[in-house]
């Protein structure tokens, strides 16, 4: 058999898809249970399993997107980055245009196409990293060399959280943020540069604070959510009430009564619901699942064959690690209230499909047995990684 025809059957990893799919169920029945609550006590049998079908078929559109991705050739999946990054920038930019982008209370974080509702700064997260990996592995580029070359990523990642943030969307922003400092801190860029970054983005994000007083609100309600309780606390207060209440084994699968009070129990407090019904041994449970096939993830990133394709994959799978500890941080008030969903568990249609597709990508990258046209790549060097950058 001839080399390439020895690279011509890729394959998923179902180490790492099977348990993705028994997480994703889980999710799909939680965002059913969670939204339940909300469909009025009189209601045919077919609202409630609409709920089941919509987020059912966007699992489905999801995983047939990981699949055609993760099956793709790693050249390919490179290849796709700055185009993917581009339409990812323009659809975001895309909601400032009056009448595009729509939510209520004059956010603007979705734009309506047809049937479908698109949160593009979704898809700017899997965008974000495979263009970041491309910047820091320039051939001139040396994070560590020159002020220069690490001013460019960090300007772009800058420039994305600021768009996202003005949408406002300042959860998404801090995902996109995370992404930013771990490929950074990955490709090995100065410690002292990245502290320098983050404390001059704890002033901004101060006085961001301090002047918008929809999220100056906030922070009373974090330090007291009691004492906010039928304002700016009321979602923080009532999901630790529902948290509370949970014990051991919980109060039971579909007898929560969180859910009933929370205004979006099925997507950014939905792990309320799973901690309230299904207890401590359910939150372990989902938490476990999550961890396993995250880790899964950096496993599968940490064998790809090339720098850049390590740093892109790496960067994604750090982005959802520090989503998923931002979500479950939101809903036990370890942080302050922001929105953001539960990877793989909450509800949206943008949300699950971006995830999955991520997952497609990391397979793509993080196969350790490319076809040959890898080597050709630009940019790209088989050679170990410089001394501090990822090996």
């Amino acid at each position: 058999m001839s080399v390439r025809g020895s690279y011509a059957r890729p394959s998923l990893d179902l180490r790492a898809v099977l348990p993705l799919a028994a997480v994703v169920l889980f999710g799909v029945v939680a965002v059913y249970d969670a939204t339940s609550g909300k469909v009025p006590a009189d209601a045919s049998f077919l609202t409630y399993l609409t709920v089941f079908q919509s987020q059912l078929i966007y699992a489905g559109i999801g995983f047939a997107l990981l699949m055609v991705i993760g099956l793709m050739p790693a050249r390919i999946t490179d290849s796709i980055t700055t185009p993917f990054f581009v339409a990812a920038v323009l659809a975001c930019l895309a909601l400032f245009v009056p009448g595009v982008g729509s939510g209520p209370n004059g956010v603007r974080r979705w734009i309506q196409l047809g049937p479908l509702t698109v949160q593009p700064s979704e898809f700017l997260k899997p965008a974000l990293a495979l263009m970041l990996a491309r910047i820091v592995t320039w051939p001139d580029a040396d994070l560590r060399a020159s002020v220069r070359s690490f001013a460019w990523p960090a300007g772009v990642a800058l420039f994305c959280f600021l768009m996202v943030e003005r949408q406002p969307d300042m959860g998404t922003g801090l995902v996109l943020l995370a992404i930013s400092f771990s490929i950074l801190f990955l490709a090995g860029a100065r410690i002292r540069h990245l502290l320098a970054g983050g404390a001059l983005m704890m002033v901004g994000l101060a006085v961001a604070i301090k002047l918008l007083h929809f999220r100056s609100g906030r922070i009373p309600a974090f330090f007291d959510p009691e004492g906010h309780r039928w304002t700016t606390g009321f979602q923080v207060a009532h999901s630790l009430i529902a948290v509370a209440r949970s014990g051991l084994a919980g109060a039971g699968f579909g007898l929560g009564v969180g859910k009933t009070v929370l205004p979006v129990a099925g997507s950014d407090y939905v792990f309320a619901t799973v901690a309230e019904e299904l207890g401590l041994l359910g939150s372990v449970l989902l938490i476990g699942g999550l961890v396993f096939v995250i880790m899964r993830l950096f496993q599968i990133a940490s064998r790809a064959p090339h720098r850049r394709m390590r740093l892109a994959a790496g960067g994604i799978c750090l982005g959802l690690a520090a989503q998923t500890l931002l979500n479950i941080a939101v809903v036990t008030n370890c942080l302050p209230s922001t929105g953001v969903p539960l990877p793989f568990i909450s509800d949206g249609g943008s949300s699950m499909v971006a995830s999955l597709m991520s997952v497609g990508i990391v397979l793509s990258l993080g196969r350790p047995r490319p076809d040959p046209g890898v080597a050709a790549m630009d940019g790209v060097s088989t050679s170990p990684a410089r001394r501090g950058a990822v090996a």
